[in-house]
């Protein structure tokens, strides 16, 4: 039963994000549009609410996927789809539903953060790292709750397209994110922030092999979301549909992917791979740019020197071949450098290795050859005792 129940919410949410799509290709919802943020959005609910579904299922409840349910619901926003297609109703009197809509615009995104700390507090098996710290799940959820009743005492609310309406039972002269109330909800917000953060390094350092990997997906993949969100901030224009909204929805949806690897335990160890992997292309990425770029400038000097011209073809052309023929070196390079700078034991690991191979082939004495065979087994796996076992030539035949 409960599975059914757990799939039936994960499929609601789907059929939301699927009606608000249909209301933008058909022109039901005014003055809005069908660009790359919204379908980022819509893509990252039904990822959301499938894999927290899953989750669910394979883990028996865990909370983080209840609360990936929960934010598959929030983007959804049925709420402002419901106002959106009742825009018509506010020129009259409006009906019940549309002041009970109203209200949830006025909280109902703080959920998106609410949902996400508490995601990295219960990260990964849906417990906080000690019975101590479910104090602070207690007091982010009483703040937000106090706030959440304040606000139906408010005097407008207001909703994503700036419409506000009068609210009936107004008891406040001032809107509850200015009262006292705020404050705590701010304050009780901060708070979860922290100690959220804090928790994913505390449990990262009492944790063993298996809990340290699904840690590592989970940094890895809130860097790439921090980076790309960086890159949407600094680079956005309302007025144009920007490339950089893909780009934070992928890392939105990477994020999810990541954590669901990482709490079903699929493929959990190609992190350290991964990682090393996305490090490497990383910083040759960046000298390839600067090489690039900085032999269009010299190279494009030089021929206007010579020339008196302007800018040449030729100049590309030369700067791309010195990209080609520089790429590989500095992979190899690259690797190896990163190798000894964060992946110490591994790049002793790998050299006692093709030392080793290259004795192998050159070694005919036995006794020499088993010596550094010894050698290189205690140097890479540090075994209690090695011991090696030599079949007889008659036993052999």
């Amino acid at each position: 039963m409960k599975r059914y129940f757990v799939w039936t919410l994960a499929l609601l949410n789907v059929l939301l994000a699927g009606l608000r799509i249909l209301a933008e290709m058909t022109g039901a919802v005014p003055n809005t549009s069908f660009d790359a943020e919204l379908v980022g959005f819509l893509l990252t609910t039904i990822v959301l609410s499938m894999m927290g579904a899953l989750i669910i299922v394979r883990t028996d409840g865990n909370r983080v996927g209840w609360l990936m349910l929960l934010l598959g619901f929030v983007l959804a926003n049925p709420f402002q789809l419901f106002l959106e297609l009742n825009m018509a109703a506010l020129q009259g009197e409006p009906s019940l539903a549309i002041y009970f809509a109203f209200w949830t615009q006025t909280w109902f995104f703080f959920l998106i953060i609410y949902a996400i700390f508490l995601i990295l507090l219960y990260f990964p098996d849906g417990q906080p790292p000690t019975p101590r710290w479910n104090w602070v799940s207690r007091i982010a959820l009483i703040t937000l709750g106090q706030f959440v009743l304040v606000t139906i005492f408010q005097p407008k609310f207001g909703d994503a397209s700036a419409i506000t309406i009068d609210n009936p039972i107004a008891r406040l002269s001032q809107s509850a994110d200015k009262t006292l109330s705020g404050v705590m909800f701010g304050l009780g917000m901060i708070f979860l922030m922290a100690a959220s953060l804090v928790s994913i390094f505390v449990r990262f350092r009492r944790a063993g092999p298996r809990m340290r990997a699904q840690i590592k997906w989970l940094l890895f993949a809130g860097i790439i979301a921090f980076v790309a969100i960086g890159f949407n901030l600094a680079l956005y224009d309302p007025q144009v549909s920007n490339w950089t909204d893909y780009l934070m929805s992928a890392a939105l949806i990477v994020l999810t992917a990541s954590i669901s690897i990482a709490i079903l335990r699929y493929r959990l160890y190609d992190i350290d791979l991964l990682i090393r992997k996305t490090l490497q292309y990383t910083l040759l990425t960046g000298i390839l740019a600067l090489v690039y770029f900085g032999g269009v400038v010299v190279l494009q000097s030089l021929f206007q020197g010579v020339s008196g011209g302007g800018d040449t073809p030729l100049v590309t052309v030369l700067s791309t071949l010195l990209i080609a023929s520089l790429f590989n070196p500095l992979r190899r390079r690259t690797q190896k450098w990163i190798d000894r700078r964060f992946y110490r034991s591994k790049y002793d690991v790998e050299t006692a290795l093709t030392d080793f191979a290259e004795t192998a082939r050159d070694e005919v004495e036995m006794q020499q050859l088993a010596s550094k065979l010894i050698q290189v087994v205690v140097h890479t796996m540090q075994p209690e005792d090695v011991r090696i076992y030599l079949k007889s030539p008659d036993e052999l035949k």
